[in-house]
């Protein structure tokens, strides 16, 4: 009897930390106006073209050319079908208007939204239909943790991961958009999830079922190519059973082919059309605007690099011009260092190793990804950090396991995370509503 409480009273906390999540995103879906978040404008086009076209689009050429059509397709696909279902002419279009006060269009001022008001005959219902879409998303990805988290943490502060996921205003911001950082971030969490399963019990149904999750996570966004290494060290890092070696193997084959025949297929297409299986030199061809090549030594690097990620990791919305206060961000980050530093002596304690290991690995794949991707172009957007995203709410959790009482710790983060979301969605309204 008390074993079914328990369980009512985890899933309890869960839907709690879902709901929480999806009344901020719904908020952001509703009143951040259309266009308002990083290149929004361009991936409804990239899923407008899929719905009339029924095609992916080649990006080097002209007539078959889309805005964001070098993305790898899953999210586009899905909102495409979308599109088709809600909307009578299969195409989307809220009406946008470039802000000619805005610096791109022509203006000196960047503390001003990118578009103007917009007509009301645009399809604002339906655009409106595809934010919530990204909200689903972000509600699978709370789910995907608080699993993950209760396989790991079954009688510890487990609520503190989903709870960490959910109160991020980045995350809330960037799920209520027209945009597959979503669908990036679901999945990643997905294989976060099915990595934790391999690794509490590493039979071969769970290493293949992690290497389908991983084939699935890359069809939605090229930076989840960054779990395929965390995949491989997780086979590594367990134990063995029959010889040592002979188990890594055959994980890493259980792993690596899900992947090879799910990813496959959208891998030998870039080759074929693009002669280039990951598309880095399609875009770099077609993208010049944004190439901005650089060296690691380079003074960015140190100055500009880690505190716009850091900031814009937590909340740095519209396009990248609606600052959120610092001390906000600064309050969000101390309780996760506090957490983040406790969770590192787990790899002193032989039952927690394996699990911090591979979760700390999969935090620096995700950085090293980001920083290589900045040696080419300046993207320093903390939402590119997110298919680590689940990795680090379990390890914010795993750190407060390593407290006597952590019961404490998980209201006052509730209670910090909450009021920054509060802060974070009134400076949002305060700054579309001038």
């Amino acid at each position: 009897m008390k074993g079914k409480e328990t369980t009512r009273a985890g899933l309890g906390w869960l839907w709690a930390c879902m709901a929480w999540f999806m009344a901020f995103a719904a908020a952001y879906a509703f009143t951040n106006p259309p266009g308002e978040a990083p290149d929004e404008h361009w991936h409804l086009a990239y899923a407008n073209y899929l719905a009339e076209h029924r095609e992916l689009p080649v990006q080097t050429d002209p007539a078959r050319h889309v805005d964001q059509g070098h993305h790898f397709p899953l999210y586009y696909l899905t909102a495409a079908a979308l599109i088709r279902l809600v909307d009578g002419d299969g195409r989307v279009d809220p009406g946008f208007e470039p802000n000619s006060a805005f610096i791109a269009y022509g203006g000196g001022r960047g503390d001003v939204p990118r578009f103007q008001s917009r007509p009301a005959n645009g399809d604002l219902g339906s655009f409106r239909v595809l934010r919530l879409l990204g909200v689903f998303f972000g509600a699978l990805t709370v789910l995907f943790v608080g699993l993950a988290a209760r396989q790991v943490l079954p009688e510890g502060p487990w609520m503190l991961a989903p709870a960490f996921v959910a109160g991020i205003p980045q995350f809330q911001f960037v799920s209520a958009a027209v945009s597959n950082d979503s669908l990036m971030t679901a999945t990643a969490a997905l294989v976060t999830w099915m990595l934790i399963r391999a690794i509490e019990k590493p039979e071969p149904k769970r290493w293949i079922a992690l290497g389908f999750a991983t084939g699935l996570a890359i069809w939605a966004k090229k930076s989840n190519l960054v779990l395929v290494p965390v995949g491989l060290l997780a086979a590594l890092a367990s134990p063995g059973q029959g010889g040592y070696w002979k188990s890594v193997v055959l994980r890493w084959s259980a792993v690596l082919l899900p992947v090879l025949i799910v990813a496959g297929p959208l891998f030998l297409r870039q080759q074929i059309v693009y002669g280039d299986a990951l598309g880095n030199g399609m875009e770099r061809a077609t993208l010049p605007q944004l190439v901005d090549p650089k060296p690691i030594t380079d003074r960015y690097f140190v100055r500009t690099f880690p505190s716009i990620t850091a900031r814009s990791f937590v909340a740095h919305f519209g396009w990248m011009n609606v600052a959120v206060p610092t001390v906000s961000i600064a309050a969000h980050w101390f309780l996760s260092i506090l957490l983040g530093l406790l969770a590192l002596t787990g790899l002193f304690d032989r039952g927690r190793r394996i699990i911090t290991l591979v979760l700390l690995s999969a935090v620096a794949f995700a950085a090293a990804g980001l920083t290589w991707y900045n040696l080419t172009y300046t993207q320093a957007q903390g939402r590119l950090l997110y298919p680590a995203l689940a990795a680090m709410a379990l390890l914010l959790a795993l750190g407060a396991d390593r407290l006597k009482n952590w019961r404490p710790v998980i209201w006052i983060a509730m209670a910090i995370w909450l009021a920054v979301d509060v802060v974070g969605l009134v400076t949002n309204l305060r700054f579309y509503g001038r």
